[in-house]
């Protein structure tokens, strides 16, 4: 009697003992999934931020590698004209609003620099400055639709003006006006200023002829240029305070 009692209760434990025994593991291997995506989680966590760290340096290296190509540009330009006295400077706004017709720097009288002095980037011309104040000048750039200069196109030493525009602006373009017809023009050319008028000294790059239209009714003809300076990406300038006249 004794080993059928063990027996009988051995039948009816043996499977409650197996269904709690499959129920711990299962709960313990719940938890144990639980602690494990939360570990991946974190290791994935860990993971973004160091990316986003490395991504960070590589911005931060790649913002000095730019400025370092246009600083050494910024120097091979003085080196090849000597001619120039410069003022070094920092561009510290610009007009948006007005597609980067105005500039500010951050240097002005205390600097020597004064107003109708020509400013120039590592490529070619960008404006004049109309106001100059102690730490602080504005810059009005070609595309302002104020601004004109007198220029000459380089392969043919013909003689024009270039202007800013305003339904050329947002585009980054400027016109060149007083160019009759018989003009020997063609797409590609470079004009540089002439040395005409009160602010530009002669031989600074302007730009590049993309474009020669007809008015309508008229012997005369203009062009539209692109400028060799990139308006948005001028960081510093160099102020022209004096020159060697030709």
């Amino acid at each position: 009697n004794t080993r059928f009692a063990d027996s009988v209760v051995g039948a009816v434990v043996e499977p409650v003992n197996s269904f709690f025994g499959n129920v711990s593991r299962s709960v313990s291997g719940f938890f144990d999934y639980f602690e494990n995506k939360k570990e991946l989680i974190n290791k994935n966590s860990e993971m973004d931020n160091k990316i986003l760290e490395l991504e960070r340096e590589n911005s931060k290296l790649k913002a000095y590698e730019n400025e370092n190509e246009r600083l050494r540009a910024m120097l091979e330009f003085k080196a090849k004209n000597p001619q120039f006295s410069m003022t070094a400077a920092e561009v510290v706004s610009k007009d948006t609003s007005n597609y980067y017709s105005i500039f500010l720097i951050n240097k002005g009288t205390e600097a020597g620099i004064e107003v109708n002095m020509p400013v120039v980037g590592s490529k070619g011309l960008i404006g004049y400055v109309i106001e100059s104040g102690k730490g602080f000048a504005r810059i009005r750039t070609i595309l302002d639709g104020r601004s004109s200069a007198g220029c000459m196109i380089t392969r043919t030493q013909s003689i024009a003006v270039t202007e800013g525009d305003t339904s050329l602006m947002n585009d980054g373009l400027i016109k060149m006006i007083y160019v009759s017809k018989d003009m020997n023009i063609i797409k590609g050319d470079i004009v540089e200023t002439s040395g005409m008028g009160q602010i530009y000294p002669p031989g600074i790059a302007i730009g590049r002829i993309e474009e020669i239209k007809a008015y309508s009714g008229s012997e005369s003809q203009y062009a539209i240029i692109k400028p060799v300076e990139d308006f948005d990406s001028v960081y510093e300038v160099f102020v022209i305070t004096d020159y060697v006249k030709p």
